[in-house]
């Protein structure tokens, strides 16, 4: 069995697992687990959140475990690229903008935010905490059409990187990806369109290509 097959197997009783218990059972690592879980939530087989003690925990959808090889794959497969890529382009901004502010970034690392404070897991936090992002590699629809579904996660990061002291800088980095017909890139139009929520928070548009950064609306 894949290991994202073990990981349904596990969740079929409906009991919800963390990252670091689904490791401990399946005895792997803690980033193949993380990477599984992800492709198997892109996929709608399981859910992530956060649980009380700011860990990530999986669930089956609707606590009912799909059925297992054939539906898993097909599911799993066409998702495959896509999670990758946003795994590849979160890495890529922390050495880009690591470069860039002269500060070492590591990925995933957990503060509180909010009162009474509940830790919250960022994609990019400097050791020092002096910044703090998180990164949406996005595109516009096959059709050059606004991706609803996708501004809406970007807000979601900046409600919560508002929470931060305003003494960290504070951002979202997006992959730099241009509308057909118009010229205007992903974050260029979330930017216009939401600047008004940002509240400090810069969005930063890094070409994937050729790892130039740009501070988008500066």
């Amino acid at each position: 069995m894949t290991h994202k097959q073990n990981i349904i197997q596990q969740l079929k009783a409906g009991v919800p697992l963390t990252d670091a218990q689904l490791k401990a059972r399946l005895k792997t690592t803690h980033q193949t687990i993380n990477q599984a879980c992800r492709q198997l939530e892109a996929a709608g087989l399981i859910s992530r959140s956060e649980g009380p003690d700011g860990y990530i925990v999986n669930r089956p959808v609707d606590g009912v475990a799909r059925p297992a090889a054939s539906i898993i794959e097909a599911s799993i497969v066409p998702q495959q690229s896509h999670v990758e890529r946003g795994t590849a382009f979160q890495e890529l901004a922390g050495r880009v903008l690591g470069a860039r502010f002269g500060c070492t970034f590591r990925l995933e690392e957990m503060i509180a935010i909010g009162s009474p404070a509940k830790n919250h897991r960022f994609d990019l936090v400097s050791t020092d905490r002096q910044f703090v992002g998180e990164c949406k590699s996005f595109s516009w629809t096959s059709g050059g059409n606004m991706p609803s579904a996708k501004i809406t996660t970007v807000n979601e990061a900046v409600f919560y990187l508002s929470l931060l002291s305003t003494e960290s800088y504070r951002f979202v980095a997006m992959r730099r990806d241009i509308r057909p017909g118009s010229g205007e890139s992903l974050a260029s139009y979330y930017w216009r369109t939401n600047r008004h929520l940002l509240g400090g928070v810069d969005i930063l548009e890094i070409d994937a290509e050729s790892g130039a950064v740009e501070v988008i609306g500066d």
